[in-house]
Order: structure tokens, then sequence, then C-alpha cells
């Protein structure tokens, strides 16, 4: 902008700050979504431990072995929602985001 001949020097500078908020915005969208994955596979496990407990207070005439895989079920499902979040995705979106923050500086 300067050598076309502009008359405010300070025009550069702030085209260049504008190019760079929108440089680390488009990179923040990859870690907004796998962090808002991490939110919804946590809440998946929760639903799925809900579901279960209605499912097996449905089922509370069964015998204990009906019962046990009922049970089994609902941890699994539970267990898994909140492992891949807190195991997985949740970490994969601190790391994105530090990654990015480092490039940014």
């Amino acid at each position: 902008m300067i050598s076309l001949g502009t008359k405010n020097p300070h025009e550069a500078q702030a085209l260049m700050d504008e190019e760079l908020e929108t440089h680390h915005h488009e990179l923040s969208q990859v870690a907004t979504a796998v962090q808002s994955m991490d939110d919804a596979l946590l809440a998946l496990g929760i639903v799925t431990a809900i579901l279960g407990v209605i499912h097996t207070m449905g089922s509370i005439t069964e015998p204990p072995e009906v019962l046990g895989k009922l049970i089994g079920g609902t941890l699994v499902g539970t267990f898994l929602g909140v492992s891949v979040a807190y195991g997985f995705a949740g970490p994969l979106a601190s790391t994105i985001k530090a990654i990015y923050n480092a490039e940014g500086k």
C-alpha cells in the first residue's frame, strides 16, 4: 500500500492486523469444532447412563442375569462416551488450540 502512494502509512499496519485476525479466526474454527465434539460425547455418555437406568428399572422384575446384562450395557455406554470425550476429543482440542496459538505468535 505504501508503494501505491497511500497518504497514511498506518493503513498497511491496519491491513496486516486485520489479515492476522482473520487468519487466527479461521484456524480457531477447527479447535472449536473438536471441542464441540468433546462436549457432545460427554453428553452422550450421560444420556446413555440415564436411558440405561430407565431401561433397567423397567425390567426390574427380571432375573439377576438379565439385570446384569442391562446394567453392564449401561455402564459400557457411559464409559465409552466419557472416556472418548476425556481421553481423546478433549486433549485433541487442547493440542490443536496450543499449536494454533504457537503459530500465531
